[in-house]
């Protein structure tokens, strides 16, 4: 499983082309008994870009719950021998916690139980691959996107902030001025001389 780059907050489940599913066949040599199966234990873990450092104690409660939840299990008939199918299905904005290429596998334990005192078990295991998600600047309460300043002899001296997001929880964000353009009476200066560095702007 993939999530889907540039994308977050988003409700739609993370794959949207070929859903994720499988089966579990089973077998059961007393032809009366009608086996069930149920999910019995799951286990969660996540590793870095790297594919080495282990990152799942970074994850949160409810990020390993919407892991977990992904796995459901389609009835089956009441034979005894069958086939149990299985799907695996996450909105995508649940995974925007993920950087790129870091990854997220959920191992899942499926016990097939005949009623009678006898059980099988087998894993059913996803790996969910994270894609970059771009960082957000933005103007929230309290902060400022712009300011008036009246000309004077002395220094123009004026302060603001604004929020600066990444969704991707182990990505470092830095900050640089793009440009900076200067209007005089409404018309843009193309000549001006001095054009602040990144480092005044950002002080």
């Amino acid at each position: 499983v993939s999530e889907q780059a540039d994308t977050t907050g988003d409700f739609a489940t993370s794959v949207t082309s070929t859903p994720v599913t499988g089966a579990i066949d089973f077998t059961d040599i007393d032809l009366t008994d009608q086996p069930t199966a149920q999910i019995t234990g799951q286990v969660v873990t996540s590793l870095g870009a790297d594919h080495s450092t282990n990152l799942t104690s970074s994850l949160t409660l409810d990020e390993i719950a919407a892991l977990k939840s992904g796995l459901t299990l389609l009835p089956q008939a009441g034979l005894n021998n069958g086939t149990v199918t299985w799907s695996y299905s996450i909105a995508d904005g649940a995974l925007d916690f993920l950087g790129e290429n870091q990854s997220a596998k959920v191992v899942s334990t499926v016990t097939l139980d005949d009623h009678q005192g006898k059980t099988g078990t087998t894993d059913v295991t996803i790996t969910i691959t994270g894609k970059n998600d771009a960082p957000a600047i933005t103007a929230e309460t309290d902060d400022r996107s712009g300011a008036d300043l009246l000309e004077t002899n002395t220094e123009l001296v004026k302060h603001g902030t604004l929020t600066v997001s990444d969704a991707d929880a182990t990505d470092h964000v830095t900050v640089a001025v793009d440009h900076l353009d200067i209007y005089l009476d409404g018309v843009l200066q193309t000549d001006y001389v001095g054009e602040p560095s990144s480092a005044t702007l950002l002080n």
